[in-house]
Parts: C-alpha cells; sequence; structure tokens
C-alpha cells in the first residue's frame, strides 16, 4: 500500500470517527431537549464580585436520583419572591443567608423553611416578611462580600446565617467546581481580615470556552454535574461525625476554624452597624475545642445550633429531617427548622401565628 494511500485511509477513519462522536453528542442533546425539557439547565451564572450567583429569571426543573423539583428564581437569581429594595413602614424584614440548604436543595419553593416562616408569621399586628438569600456552594467568605455590597441595602431587621460544615474548608479555597474562582479572606497578624482574589480573576480561554458550552448545551451540564456531584457528594450528618469537626491544632492565624469565626463575627458587626440584629444558625456540631474557641471569639454571636435538634426530632417522630445519602433538609427538616426560628430566634414577634403545620 502507497503511503498516499494509506494517509487517505488514516484521514477517512479519522473523519468518520469524529463524525460519530459527534452524532452521538448531537443525538444526546436533542435527547435530552425533548425527553427532559426544561432540566439539565445550569442554577449559577459568573459573577465578578462573588465567583459565581443565581441565574436571575430562571425556570426550570432540577432532577436527581432522588427528586425531581421546580425552580424559580427571582430578578436576583434567588429562590424567591421578588422583593423590593424598599420596605413597608411599620413591616419587619427577615434576611436569610445561606448555602444550597436556604436554597432550598431537593425541595419545592412552598416547602423551603423561608417561605414556611413567612407563612406561619402572617396575621399579626406586625408585617414580617422573610427573603431567601440562598446560593448553592456559597461559603462564609462571599456571604459577608454579599452582606455588605447588596443585602444591607434592603435594611433587614434581622440577619440569619445558615452555616454548613463545609463552609469551614470552603472559606480556606479559591475555586469551585473546576470552573469558577472565588473570593476569599486571611487573617493579618494582628487578626484584620484581608480580602484576597476580589474581584475574581476572570475565566480563562480554556474557562470561558468551558462556561459557554456548559450554559449552552444541556448535555455537557448534565456531564458536568454528574461528575461534581460525583466527586462532592453530601453525605447524611449521621455518617462519619469525625469529618464535622476541624479540630484546632495551632494558633496560626489562618487556620481554617478561626478564619470561620472571624468572618462570622465581621458579618454580626456589619449588621449592627447598619441596625440590624444577626444570629448564626450552626448545621454541625463542634468539638469541645472548637465550642470553647467560638465562646471566646464570638462573645456576644447570637448562635444557635440545628443539629442535635434535627436528630432528635428525627428520632423521636420517625419522620426524615435530612434527605437520605445527601444531608440536606427534608420537606420536614425545613418545617421543624422554620418552627425553631419562630420558637427561639423570634420569641417576642408581635404576631399571632397559625399553630398548625404551615405546609398544610
Amino acid at each position: 500500500m502507497s503511503p498516499c494511500l494509506a494517509l487517505r485511509r488514516c484521514v477517512s477513519l479519522l473523519s468518520l470517527s469524529v463524525g460519530a462522536v459527534v452524532l452521538v453528542l448531537l443525538v444526546a442533546e436533542v435527547g435530552l431537549r425533548v425527553f427532559a425539557p426544561g432540566q439539565h439547565v445550569p442554577q449559577r451564572e459568573y459573577d465578578e464580585q462573588l465567583g459565581w450567583r443565581g441565574r436571575p429569571e430562571l425556570d426550570c426543573q432540577l432532577r436527581e436520583k432522588s427528586f425531581t423539583i421546580s425552580i424559580s428564581q427571582n430578578s436576583s437569581g434567588f429562590r424567591d419572591r421578588e422583593r423590593t429594595r424598599d420596605k413597608r413602614p411599620g413591616s419587619m424584614r427577615i434576611l436569610c443567608l445561606g448555602d444550597s440548604f436556604t436554597w432550598g436543595w431537593g425541595v419545592e419553593e412552598p416547602a423551603i423553611y423561608t417561605r414556611v416562616l413567612e407563612r406561619a408569621l402572617e396575621g399579626g399586628d406586625t408585617q414580617i416578611e422573610v427573603a431567601n438569600a440562598g446560593v448553592g456552594g456559597y461559603s462564609t467568605d462571599q456571604l459577608l462580600i454579599y452582606l455588605r455590597e447588596e443585602a444591607l441595602e434592603y435594611s433587614p431587621d434581622l440577619v440569619l446565617y445558615q452555616a454548613a460544615r463545609n463552609d469551614i474548608r470552603g472559606n480556606m479555597t479559591t475555586t469551585a467546581e473546576g470552573l469558577y474562582s472565588k473570593p476569599r479572606f486571611v487573617l493579618s497578624d494582628d487578626g484584620v481580615l484581608v480580602a484576597k482574589n476580589c474581584p475574581v480573576p476572570p475565566l480563562s480561554s480554556l474557562g470561558r470556552v468551558k462556561y459557554v458550552v456548559s450554559r449552552k448545551s444541556r448535555f455537557a451540564y448534565f456531564v458536568k454535574h454528574r461528575m461534581h456531584l460525583g466527586r462532592h457528594g453530601v453525605r447524611r450528618p449521621g455518617a462519619g461525625a469525625a469529618a464535622e469537626r476541624v479540630p484546632i491544632v495551632s494558633d496560626r492565624a489562618d487556620h481554617p476554624f478561626m478564619l470561620f469565626c472571624s468572618l462570622v463575627r465581621e458579618m454580626r458587626d456589619e449588621c449592627e452597624a447598619s441596625g440590624a440584629e444577626f444570629a448564626a444558625l450552626l448545621g454541625f456540631r463542634l468539638s469541645e475545642e472548637q465550642m470553647e474557641y467560638w465562646g471566646r471569639e464570638c462573645e456576644g454571636v447570637e448562635t444557635h445550633f440545628l443539629r442535635e435538634y434535627l436528630l432528635d426530632l428525627e428520632e423521636t417522630s420517625g419522620q426524615p429531617a435530612f434527605i437520605e445519602d445527601d444531608g440536606h433538609w427534608t420537606e420536614q427538616g425545613h418545617w421543624w427548622v422554620a418552627e425553631y426560628i419562630r420558637l427561639n430566634v423570634l420569641p417576642t414577634a408581635d404576631t399571632d401565628p397559625d399553630q398548625s403545620d404551615p405546609r398544610t
């Protein structure tokens, strides 16, 4: 066989292979759009200050192994109704900051604890609105920046910060999901928070291609999302209790838990400076050493621990508070969290709430 003929055959085989791959990808793309309409749509978009934020005006479905939920995000990219910056005279506004728990992973929007709480507080002498500002994947550092730059412009009377255990490690990173960069803070020698990576670096050429493709192609987003879940699946709180605790092993200023405490304290200070109250809702257990450090460094921060509360209710009621093999709150878990806030964080609220299950 002559060299030219061999080359032509190689080119022909390569062309057939590429054509076959393109055909398979095209069939997969069309199949997802036809047989799973409204699904496999990214819920986030790039943001130069925060790394990413919720995608505004989104209306789609999220289908996972154990659930399928409808997603509707407002013009600010939150799973919430539209909120005006101006607050009605005489009303009270509660702003809930958090990650995928507050965003409502695994439950429909009416079942998210923010909506449950707002309904439970209806009918009192004071109109109370509960705004949801949760974004999946956010750590404490991103929420602090959002609080400083935007959230306080909504004049909240009370800010609730919901924290998951992965926030402690997340505050130490500058990347997420292999695509987004994120800001972070470090502690100077005198304990002052110093912002780094803010604004975040622009996407690289390859990163921009991946970003555009994942936003335009349902199949590309499907593959990317599944790969991310496979690497970073959330575990049920009852599993691997030792992994929840990040022991303090030195006095290094950049230690993850020390940084977490400083960020929470800074959130409290920002709220107090604007005239808003602040409370932290921690969804994980602290070791004795961490509890001692928290009490010393975050003295005056109103703190509520939700994990044991939910596990106790789960045991006594026989109803799951956490999604199996996932760790996020179930619909029942969200309702219990809303009830906890109503009874323990807002004991003096001027309301006459309905005591029945707000889901009914």
